[in-house]
């Protein structure tokens, strides 16, 4: 009887806001909200983790059933399509943890471009690719890694790694390639219903973003990024954290009006005198000149989803880097900030001096293209940005950058016009920022790579 007093207690958190279905709750070190993220109109209720862990075995867990229909009202299917993918990670965070835990040179290698690849980005990527969405139609798929990956007889590998056959990795692969496959059905099932909504819809997909993270042990700001881009525009994404005790996620889908996730709010203890800027370990001149400019604090974190997810845990924050990221780092980020409220947008737009401050900004095109959509004549190439073809003989040249010739030499998914990202910040304070890094840009360059 207490446990079902504690569940419809639960249930009452489900509240209608100006006609709109709105959830909004606190368990214990989490957050969560589910439904229309429409302004700041929000209820909250605190919890003890107790209560959700009945929620969660009542209701088969948090946000995995019911939450796009009975919450959100959304007849385009896409809330439920990110709540699939949302248990599909679920599924693989056990695998992930488990290679996380066992590192080793087996288990890792050096990419040509001197970044870190490890077996969890070749396997968590042919899970999803090839089980997971196996029986549903994208448009295109654009996904970070371009390696050979073998999962279906053991020895199981991926490139030159091979896993032994009797390992706990081994075991976590059979387990997650079964409950993906299950997930594959119900997806189908899902997008049948709804004309194949995912035909006209392009993937992008960071199997584990954050890898130098991941190797150097730092797992709370390795994401797993899934977004989906609709005629180039960041339309739906899931950011999902799978190495910390307490996995944290967020999904939404601005177009319909959908936001969910389980997060971890902390206050910032630089609200009351100025902002937090979360940023890479190292930052340029032009990005500590405007961090400078808005009396802020630098707090260096790792992963492009790991930021973004620090966005809506912390108030009054901003992700800000004028170095390059590429667009399956960016896709579902964007889709999740813009969907409670926030964007992420580049930054040539804003340092531009022909350009009115409040001026519409400008985002990254999200298109599988042979070009790179978003030139930029002041980014300088890197062994990052450069085309796939030539990244070895960058590499080998020795040289650290130089300015971009032309287009043609960069990987047609490099954002190389810098970011800014952001959760839900008042009129004044954007435009607070807006002035300080064009004031910045004006005396300092940003670093475009």
């Amino acid at each position: 009887a207490r446990a079902a007093r504690l569940t419809l207690a639960t249930l009452a958190l489900t509240t209608r806001v100006e006609g709109t279905p709105h959830v909004v709750g606190k368990t214990g070190r989490c957050s969560f909200w589910i439904g229309r993220s429409q302004g700041n109109e929000w209820r909250s209720a605190k919890h003890s983790l107790r209560l959700r862990r009945i929620r969660q075995h009542l209701l088969g867990g948090f946000a995995s059933r019911g939450v796009s229909e009975t919450a959100c009202e959304d007849t385009s299917g896409m809330g439920e399509t990110l709540m699939i993918v949302k248990k599909a990670c679920d599924a693989l965070a056990p695998l992930v943890r488990s290679v996380y835990y066992s590192q080793s040179s087996e288990t890792s290698q050096t990419k040509a471009d001197k970044s870190m690849f490890t077996i969890a980005d070749g396997m968590v990527q042919e899970l999803l690719l090839n089980h997971l969405f196996k029986r549903v139609k994208f448009k295109d798929i654009v996904a970070e890694e371009d390696i050979d990956c073998n999962i279906r007889d053991t020895p199981f590998k991926v490139g030159d790694l091979t896993i032994p056959t009797d390992s706990k990795i081994t075991k976590e692969v059979v387990k997650a390639k079964e409950i993906l496959d299950r997930y594959s059905t119900e997806l189908e099932s899902l997008s049948k219903s709804r004309d194949d909504l995912l035909k006209s819809l392009t993937l992008f997909l960071d199997p584990i973003d954050g890898t130098k993270e991941f190797v150097q042990k730092r797992g709370e700001a390795c994401t797993i990024c899934v977004g989906f881009a609709r005629d180039g525009i960041a339309d739906a994404g899931i950011v999902y954290r799978p190495i910390p005790d307490l996995r944290t996620w967020a999904a939404g889908c601005k177009r319909v009006g959908y936001f969910a996730g389980e997060l971890n709010p902390t206050e910032n203890s630089q609200d009351k005198s100025g902002p937090l800027f979360v940023t890479p370990s190292s930052v340029s001149p032009f990005i500590q000149k405007v961090i400078d400019e808005m009396k802020g604090t630098r707090l260096a974190v790792g992963g492009c989803g790991h930021k973004s997810l620090m966005l809506l845990e912390k108030p009054n924050s901003w992700y800000i880097l004028d170095r390059g990221l590429s667009r399956w780092d960016t896709c579902a980020a964007q889709a999740v900030l813009e969907a409670r409220g926030g964007g992420l947008c580049k930054l040539t737009g804003i340092c531009d001096p022909k350009a009115p401050s409040e001026a519409k900004l400008d985002c990254y095109t999200y298109r599988k293209a042979s070009t790179n959509p978003d030139m930029n004549d002041l980014a300088y190439l890197t062994p990052y940005n450069i085309r796939k073809e030539e990244k070895a003989q960058f590499a080998k040249s020795g040289v650290k950058e130089r300015a971009v010739r032309s287009v043609d030499e960069l990987d047609p998914n490099a954002n190389i016009c810098g970011c800014l990202a952001y959760s839900q910040i008042p009129k004044e304070k954007m435009q607070a920022l807006i002035m300080a890094i064009k004031r910045a840009s004006a005396s300092t360059l940003p670093f475009y790579t």
